[in-house]
């Protein structure tokens, strides 16, 4: 939550900062976002956000995207839910961009912009773990135990993004882009409450590579660094 809350005070602070000007050419918009696909994406999540300008041409944009089992309790079926029971996720987007046109502009159809993004993607859940309980000489134990442990899975990211706002009336426009980028994913597991000086978890310490960076719900803790991408539509309401 502290990032969130750096984030709303800086972006709030640029907002009232840039609003004192009355002139034409910087006049001060506020951009309400919201991206649907985001509720029928992986993990499931409601994502809204804000967007506004700088100068003429570029803005500053944060979203936030909640999601929990259920948020995304539709998906169910033959794939199974996508959330552990009390798992929670959370997503913070921060872009800038660089506008073709005036930004918040209805005297264009279309705007093209260039942008890049920072993310954060943050999933904390209880994920199945083995103990052996009871080191022996032969690195054998005496019994093993299947527990559960709280694991954190998370995202950094950063990309490159170009797209296009169109506008479909006085207060409301679309919006598609699509980015490539670099992330890292992580995932650490906490040790189970209840762990003897004898008593090991047993699971795979995985090292970096390139590959195989899809992997949720994981008992290995884990970092990789990948390429990846964007694909995003958004409605926008203009407030001002």
């Amino acid at each position: 939550m502290k990032y969130l809350s750096i984030i709303i005070v800086f972006f709030l602070s640029q907002i009232s900062c840039f609003s004192q000007k009355k002139d034409s050419v910087n006049h001060q918009h506020l951009v309400l976002k919201f991206a649907p696909f985001t509720y029928f994406g992986t993990h499931g999540a409601i994502q809204f956000g804000l967007e506004t300008n700088l100068t003429q041409k570029m803005t500053l944009g944060f979203d936030f995207a909640f999601g929990n089992s259920d948020i995304a309790s539709y998906q169910t079926g033959r794939w199974g839910k996508s959330y552990y029971e009390g798992e929670v996720s959370r997503r913070y987007r921060l872009d800038l961009r660089w506008y073709e046109n005036p930004f918040g502009s209805f005297k264009f159809k279309g705007n093209s912009f260039w942008g890049v993004e920072l993310f954060n993607r943050t999933n904390t859940y209880e994920t199945p773990v083995v103990v052996g309980r009871g080191l022996l000489p032969n690195n054998r134990y005496n019994y093993y135990e299947r527990t559960s442990s709280e694991a954190t899975y998370q995202v950094w990211g950063i990309f490159g993004k170009y797209g296009n706002v169109q506008a479909l009336n006085s207060h409301f426009s679309i919006e598609y882009y699509a980015g490539l980028g670099v992330t890292q994913r992580s995932n650490s597991v906490a040790p189970p409450n209840v762990l003897g000086e004898f008593d090991r978890v047993i699971t795979n310490q995985s090292n970096s590579d390139f590959f195989n960076i899809w992997q949720f719900h994981s008992s290995d803790t884990f970092k990789r660094v990948g390429g990846d991408f964007l694909l995003s539509v958004k409605l926008n309401y203009h407030i001002f």
